[in-house]
């Protein structure tokens, strides 16, 4: 008689053999659902709406004598603009445009003053809906602290030579209420989102103005970048930058000093040299005329070739003493008030080996 062992499973217990494949078939079934579950989910999920990008970022170089003399009464003034451009497929065009107002200047008692007006604007296509707007500050080479905010209004603001003017913000909410101060070197964001951006016109617009404050020391080489960004169902962001670089060129400007006055009549510009002490010669100093944006009405052009005005009367050098071949008290500079904005900058500088150095600098009006 046979017998078994305690703990060996007995031939009844065992399952049949068509019961196992009617498990193995149900789970097979259950897998390939599962599989099938997922990949149906993966191919239907949107996925973000393709840009090609043109990078409108640019990089200016500034320079000027900025830590030597007050010239709180007509500060170093610029405006840098940059666009980029984002392209769908089939699509309409769509912009994201940054704008820098930016005015320097000297203070005795302050030091070095650098205010920056920072504007994004954007025109997007309905489609993309942006979701969030990135502000973003960095400097290097600097030990100034800056801090900043953005406005929640309209503002105006005068700094001199020039008056700063927009509009509120248009259809974005700011998150951050300010800039965290950056101290030394480094970097810091201001955030905020969109409204309306169901619109059902041919663009989704926006303005997101702010403000931005730097203080001494500038440092004779430095930079500083301001960058927006705006993210949304798409790819990649859309963002456009500005970089500066800032040159301290260590020139005193008591060696020449000047005045600028609109003739009575209104016709033209008179700038008189009250002051100038270090016998610059009339081949090489020169006189160079900027739009606020920088670009060039006149190029640098030697003292000497402007003697009697050969710009047709636009411009003209008058030494106080007939035929000098030096800058001197007296010195009179004239410029066509119909050709040549109150915006206008001037500048009189030499032109060494390593970079201009600007002896005076002033907008006209």
């Amino acid at each position: 008689m046979e017998g078994t062992q305690p703990g060996t499973p007995t031939a009844f217990a065992s399952a049949p053999p068509h019961r196992r494949r009617w498990l193995f078939l149900v789970l097979a079934v259950a897998a390939v659902v599962a599989v099938g579950s997922i990949s149906v989910y993966v191919l239907t999920r949107p996925p973000p709406i393709p840009l090609t990008v043109s990078d409108g970022s640019i990089s200016k170089l500034l320079e000027a004598t900025f830590a030597d003399y007050s010239n709180t009464a007509h500060p170093i003034f610029r405006i840098y603009t940059a666009t980029t451009y984002a392209n769908e497929s089939g699509g309409a065009t769509s912009t994201l445009t940054l704008r820098l107002y930016l005015g320097a200047f000297y203070d005795p008692h302050m030091g070095v003053m650098l205010d920056l007006f920072p504007v994004a604007s954007g025109k997007f296509a309905p489609d993309l809906s942006p979701t969030g707007l990135t502000l973003t500050f960095n400097q290097t080479g600097r030990q100034a602290w800056a801090y900043g905010y953005p406005y929640a209004t309209a503002f105006n603001n005068s700094l001199p030579g020039a008056l700063i003017s927009f509009p509120g913000p248009t259809n974005v909410t700011s998150i951050s209420k300010s800039l965290s101060q950056v101290a030394g070197n480094g970097s810091a964001s201001m955030l905020a989102t969109f409204q309306n951006t169901s619109t059902t016109g041919p663009y989704f617009e926006f303005r997101y103005p702010a403000y931005i404050d730097e203080q001494d020391p500038l440092g004779d080489n430095a930079f500083f970048g301001i960058r927006a960004a705006v993210t949304g169902p798409f790819t990649p962001a859309v963002s456009v930058g500005i970089l500066v670089h800032i040159i301290n060129i260590p020139v005193t400007f008591s060696d020449l000093f000047a005045t600028i006055e609109r003739s009575a009549d209104g016709t033209r510009w008179n700038l008189k040299v009250t002051s100038a002490g270090s016998g610059y010669s009339n081949t090489t100093t020169y006189l160079r005329v900027l739009t606020l944006d920088g670009a060039a009405v006149v190029s640098a052009t030697p003292l000497g070739a402007l003697y009697r005005s050969p710009f047709n009367g636009s411009i003209a050098y008058i030494p106080a003493t007939p035929g000098s071949s030096v800058v001197s008290l007296g010195d009179l500079f004239t410029l066509s008030a119909a050709l040549y904005s109150e915006t206008d900058l001037m500048q009189i500088l030499i032109k060494p080996a390593t970079a201009d150095v600007i002896l005076y600098e002033a907008t006209l009006g």
